[in-house]
């Protein structure tokens, strides 16, 4: 006898199991057999610890409520008060954010809880999100954010000791060690003592912070102390992004209150309650102590520098020393230590069991599994690093922005994690809790931790100790992962337990993915036995039949899926094996026998599921998941989770990435040519984008082709001139990352002189950090694109607002000698400069295949996309061109931007420079996507070599195209640095090849509207028809005319031009020729134009034969006789019925 055992999938923990006998296996009768079965399942089910769960203490809201007070609340009462160096509104603006930005969090992570009620921290969820390597770097910043936390903490707390009894200073590190034993006695106590303990410090801690706000109110004065002229915004916005993460003070902590989940009964009920209770409870306490804090005497003056800010309240309400004062703020004090402990004991043995870190750390007493080992190590660590600051008390300064940025790196893979959650698992919801922000409230949550990073790394003004100490530790993790870790990682069996849904989800979906990658890759074999030649109608019905085949044969394959016990546990050496190979993922083929009853319900075969989950035993050591029924799932891994699918927001955003870095630098160049004459050739030139774009939305949304404009070129031009279209659209993006990159380390070179003899190394460094995003590709790729576009239009519409109160057109813009410079010619020599402001743009039908609806998102966005550059760059120009020092120096200034920031937030030239940093990243990241998506869409189509094809298995991502794409970018950048007229000239030779590219696109157009007029866009139509094309191509070939002839500098571009086409043509004759081919995307896609091109070439071949034969039968019966007459009448019947079958035989 076999057993079939049913579990219905819910978002909650699994509730029941049904175990029913299956006779179909012929195995015999056995009660006994059945009571193990279901004892096994229910075991695996409860997970460990079950059997004493009853006996245990189970804490309820209100201990959650408090451990988060207990954690967080010291922060309140300490340190918190450097930040007032800023300037009271300065600091509070960064309050106003962190705290917003916590808020934020603390709804997303408790949402994540009320669906996976994980208590292993912040790792558990990443590793299914964002992979095992990043996972495993995000537990250990958080778990480092903790130990350095705690470390502050007793630092901090042991002054207040020292402030009250000064004579025991010298024995500080004796102190630390007592701090460090009386903690641990409540923690490896564990149950009822360190819940009762922790219930009794977190009210205790609270109604301090209540007494104080409430009993100083007497003695507030706003007005006197707090308000005062010097002390609003101090030292702009260099000040105000030094202090910003010393707002942190007031919240950090509250996040790690998910890592009680396994201690809860009802987790999914109780813990995102009780943490939205505490973050809403410790930011409106934190607004009280500031302002109240603020407006004590002695004033904002001296706030900054005491130890005790709360002294001033207690002093002036009790009548007491500051001495006895101090004493009141000791337990808040002693409480968030010893909050922090409870937090990194929780996470290492998380981490321990998952064999992340060594497993002696995951050792725990047997009473209440209070995790010692983990306890004592992590307090291990967080005493030395005491003792470090004891004999080197300057580390003691950075220790928090240590802390804190462990932390921001934490919270930002949080953030990700949330946002992959909603997106790319949708069967996954909480039925307790959502987040009322949702995935943008993720999002700005993250942009705020990256902010703070920033702040952290670049404005601490003490040469980034912070950021080397970070790096240095990083480097170790990555070391011990690679070295340790990698080879033993595992799933714990909490892991197993509460992960379980997440990792099926993504199971299916790489399974998915690898299906559809094996379809396009049988799809591409399959193309490839014909090169360019007129059946590809016939091939086109071959795919169709190989299509539907493949979906009928994808949904009957089975895969197992390995769930381990702590006694059995799969291993992998690679991070991507953990998912197939230690997840168990392999074919399966057929049943086989029991063996070890003992390893009963370890294996199970996953189907994506639908409505409801049958977990039937394939023997009575393995189980199988199986859909409901047999129909094709409709579940999460079906079709649209397979990759992180686009909207056009998404694709509006990639447009604004790759564009918008042209509006912050080198096109204040063309002023050289005049205000007024610059301005004509900023009309001009932007016309014909938004007419251009106009063009190539109407055709993608007739042909969404992903590979660039040389698709469309092989059908209206022909395939050699296609091949020069293609190379030059990507030689065009090749150079401008080239240009952009360069541009890029001359602003940091700019704000850090001392880095100018490094930049072949910095170019090299923002090549790898940005493939290292492009080659993950999926959401990481597309949320770091939304998140890096939005920051730079930001910047943008920040610049221009806030320049309007400096502004004066007709003192600095309205210059008599700078309104049209040089005339005609000078005109012609800046009308390229202008492309600076939308290059790129039209880039945008690549994403064509990675949207559901390409046909209409992608014509949509892309025109939305042109009129928002259009419109910017307007405001842009007229607003940096009205700024002082006015219009004679702006053509030489490096970063145009600096004048109205310089003049808003009153910093210097170097750090107004950081600002324009993030678009200057973004365009040339943006454009890397652009030549990977062309180039591998080149190669698939044989006009590269074939190795320049290959894609990561997950995203797709074509890392051979990338990686070949930045070697040559990179080669660029290397020669303008040993011959520098290259690289004064790159951006007009780039411009070159895009003119040229843009060419053959408006004739595409029109000649896809005049021959081929079968084929129409249903989704949009451009406004400008032929016409409209036809004045884009005449501009850019005005534009080209101008790079070539009117630049007057010998010549250079014509000549690296004219040596780029030779090559290519070369290149094209002796290799591309005779081994091109459609690619599967060509067939799918272009089919339509290729066969209305071949109907029209074979019946114009049959009306000149027709027309032939005619000829010659009127020459050979030239009489006009009766006879002759007849014998006419015959062969023209005769030329009639062969147009006839030549016209049949093409219709066939």
């Amino acid at each position: 006898m076999t057993f079939k055992v049913s579990v219905a999938p819910t978002t909650q923990s699994i509730r029941s199991v049904r175990v029913h006998a299956n006779r179909a296996w012929g195995v015999p009768e056995s009660p006994t057999l059945l009571k193990q079965a279901t004892t096994r399942v229910v075991t695996a089910v409860s997970g460990p610890g079950a059997e004493h769960a009853a006996s245990a203490y189970k804490p309820g809201k209100w201990d959650i409520y408090a451990l988060g007070l207990t954690i967080v609340i010291g922060g309140q009462y300490f340190c918190w008060n450097a930040g007032i160096a800023a300037g009271l509104y300065s600091y509070f603006i960064a309050y106003l954010l962190i705290g917003t930005a916590y808020i934020a969090l603390c709804c997303c992570t408790a949402e994540i809880t009320g669906a996976l009620p994980f208590a292993g921290g912040a790792y558990g969820l990443a590793r299914c999100t964002l992979g095992f390597y990043p996972a495993f770097m995000i537990g250990c910043c958080e778990a480092l954010e903790y130990m350095a936390y705690v470390s502050a903490s007793t630092i901090a707390f042991v002054d207040l000791i020292v402030d009250s009894a000064p004579e025991i200073q010298p024995y500080r590190p004796l102190l630390w060690g007592l701090f460090y034993l009386s903690a641990l006695v409540f923690h490896i106590k564990g149950g009822r003592a360190f819940w009762v303990f922790n219930l009794v410090l977190g009210v205790v801690s609270l109604l301090i912070v209540v007494f104080y706000c409430v009993g100083s109110l007497p003695f507030v004065s706003y007005a006197k102390y707090a308000d005062v002229p010097d002390m609003q915004f101090v030292g702009g916005f260099s000040g105000f992004m030094k202090a910003l993460p010393l707002a942190a003070w007031f919240f950090v902590g509250v996040e790690a209150l998910p890592m009680a989940s396994d201690q809860i009964e009802h987790a999914k009920h109780i813990v995102p309650i009780a943490q939205v209770g505490c973050i809403v409870t410790l930011f409106v306490t934190g607004i009280f102590v500031y302002f109240v804090t603020a407006a004590l005497p002695p004033g904002l003056a001296a706030l900054p520098a005491e130890l005790v800010p709360f002294d001033n309240g207690f002093t002036l309400m009790l009548s007491i020393p500051r001495r006895a004062a101090t004493v009141l703020s000791l337990p808040a004090t002693y409480a968030t230590a010893f909050g922090f402990m409870w937090c990194y004991g929780k996470l290492i043995v998380a981490m321990a069991t998952s064999k992340l870190l060594p497993s002696f750390l995951s050792k725990s007493t047997a009473v209440h599994e209070t995790p010692y080992a983990a306890l004592i190590a992590g307090t291990s660590v967080s005493y030395a690093l005491c003792l470090v600051v004891y004999w080197v008390p300057s580390i003691g300064q950075y220790l928090f922005n240590i802390c804190m940025l462990s932390g921001f790196m934490s919270y930002t893979g949080q953030c990700i994690g949330y946002i992959s959650l909603k997106h790319n698992y949708r069967n996954i919801k909480s039925s307790e809790f959502r987040s009322p922000f949702g995935s943008w409230g993720a999002f700005y949550s993250m942009c705020v931790w990256l902010l703070s990073t920033v702040g952290i790394a670049a404005y601490q003004g003490n040469g980034g100790v912070e950021g080397f100490a970070f790096l240095a530790v990083v480097a170790c993790l990555t070391v011990f992962y690679f070295t340790y870790a990698r080879k033993r990682q595992t799933f714990s069996p909490q892991e197993n337990r509460v992960m379980l849904v997440a990792h099926v989800t993504k199971f299916n979906i790489k399974k998915v993915a690898a299906a559809r990658h094996h379809k396009q890759q049988s799809t591409s074999s399959a193309s490839a036995s014909h090169h360019t030649t007129g059946s590809e109608a016939s091939d086109g019905r071959r795919h169709s039949n190989q299509k539907a085949t493949f979906g009928k044969s994808m949904w009957k394959r089975r895969y197992t899926l390995s769930l381990f016990s702590s006694s059995g546990v799969s291993k992998a050496s690679e991070p991507a094996e953990i998912a197939a190979s230690s997840l168990g993922a392999k074919p399966f083929r057929k049943r086989r026998p029991c063996q070890h009853r003992e390893a009963a319900m370890k294996i199970f075969t996953v189907r994506p599921f639908r409505r409801r989950t049958e977990v039937q035993p394939l023997a009575p050591s393995t189980v199988q998941i199986l859909p409901s029924g047999g129909a094709k799932p409709n579940g999460p891994s079906a079709d649209n989770a397979v990759k992180y699918r686009h909207g056009k927001v998404d694709i509006f955003m990639l447009g604004i990435t790759i564009v918008i870095g042209g509006q912050y630098f080198c096109w204040n160049e063309g002023i050289n040519a005049g205000v007024y004459s610059f301005l004509i050739g900023y009309f001009i030139i932007a016309s014909a984008y938004i007419t251009l774009c106009s063009c190539t939305a109407e055709i993608t949304g007739a042909l969404p082709f992903a590979g660039g404009s040389y698709g469309l070129a092989r059908c209206t031009l022909g395939f050699y001139p296609a091949f020069m279209v293609g190379c030059s659209e990507a030689l065009e993006y090749i150079a401008y990352v080239s240009a952009s990159v360069i541009s890029f380390v001359d602003l940091i070179v700019d704000a850090a002189p001392s880095l100018d003899v490094y930049s072949p190394l910095l170019w090299a460094l923002f090549y790898v950090t940005a493939l290292l995003i492009q080659i993950k590709g999926g959401h990481v790729f597309w949320g770091f694109n939304l998140g890096i576009g939005i920051i730079s239009l930001l910047i943008v519409v920040i610049y221009c607002v806030g320049s309007l109160a400096f502004v004066d057109f007709a003192q600095y813009g309205a210059h008599p000698d700078l309104e049209f410079v040089d005339g005609f010619h000078g005109f012609m020599k800046a009308l390229p400069l202008a492309a600076w402001f939308f290059v790129g743009v039209e880039a945008l039908s690549l994403s064509s295949d990675q949207v559901d609806q390409p046909k209409k998102i992608v014509p949509v966005a892309q025109v939305a996309c042109a009129v928002t550059l259009f419109v910017s760059g307007l405001v842009v120009y007229f607003v940096t061109a009205s700024l002082p020092p006015g219009l004679a120096s702006l053509p030489t200034e490096l970063v145009p931007f600096n004048r109205g920031f310089r003049l808003m937030f009153n910093v210097s030239h170097r750090v107004a420079t950081i600002l324009s940093l993030p678009a200057t990243y973004a365009t040339a990241f943006g454009f890397m996507w652009c030549y990977g998506k062309l180039i591998v869409a080149m190669a698939t189509s044989r006009l590269l070599p074939k190795f320049l094809s290959k894609t990561t298995k997950d995203s797709e991502t074509p890392y051979g195209a990338l990686l070949a794409g930045s070697a040559v970018s990179y080669a660029l950048c290397i020669v303008s640095y040993f011959v520098p007229a290259i690289g004064k000239n790159l951006f007009r030779i780039c411009i070159l090849f895009a003119f040229m590219s843009y060419t053959g696109q408006c004739i595409g157009y029109i000649s896809l509207k005049r021959n081929y007029r079968n084929i129409k866009s249903s989704e949009f139509q451009s406004p400008f028809g032929i016409a409209g094309a036809a004045y884009s191509m005449v501009v850019w070939v005005l534009a080209a005319i101008a790079v070539v002839a009117f630049q007057d500098n010998g010549g250079v571009e014509v000549i690296a031009f004219a040596v780029t086409v030779a090559a290519l043509t070369l290149f094209y004759f002796g290799y591309s020729r005779k081994r091109q081919t459609f690619s599967a995307a060509e067939n799918r896609v272009m089919l339509v134009a290729h066969v209305t091109k071949f109907n029209v070439k074979k019946v114009a071949a049959g009306r000149r034969i027709r027309v032939q034969k005619s000829n010659s039968n009127s020459k050979r019966t030239g009489g006009g006789t009766e006879t002759s007459q007849t014998e006419k009448g015959r062969m023209t019947l005769k030329s009639a019925k062969s147009a006839m079958q030549s016209m049949t035989s093409t219709a066939r």
